[in-house]
């Protein structure tokens, strides 16, 4: 898509990435979730340190209104192609199972409890 990024790679997951860009070794990390950041970076997201400044995915997020999507530099139909392979299985978010007859109460508890995180 014509991005001059430079890959970093030998950070250990998302928490050694966002400690990097904390101390100035890299400007920047990519495939976090908006819920994670607001949730492990609630003060740098209050404050603005921490910026979203493209998002991924196949739909664009509310609460980023005005940043663009991945999806709008795409110049061709094969370059759409590979991003829906990318983030195809993003259209099953993050699934949440439990056991086999768990009692329907207990089924309501979890999904409210997981809507509000």
């Amino acid at each position: 898509l014509g991005a001059n990024i430079k890959v970093i790679h030998g950070y250990p997951g998302s928490t050694g990435v966002l400690l990097a860009m904390k101390r100035g070794e890299v400007q920047g990390g990519c495939g976090f979730a908006l819920s994670s950041l607001k949730a492990r970076r609630r003060r740098e997201w209050k404050s603005g340190k921490l910026r979203v400044v493209v998002q991924t995915g196949f739909k664009k997020h509310p609460e980023l209104a005005g940043i663009p999507h991945l999806y709008d530099y795409v110049k061709s139909d094969e370059d759409k192609k590979v991003l829906d392979l990318i983030y195809g299985r993003h259209i099953l978010g993050r699934p949440l199972a439990a056991p086999p007859n768990i009692p329907g109460d207990r089924t309501k508890a979890l999904r409210a409890a997981f809507m509000a995180t």
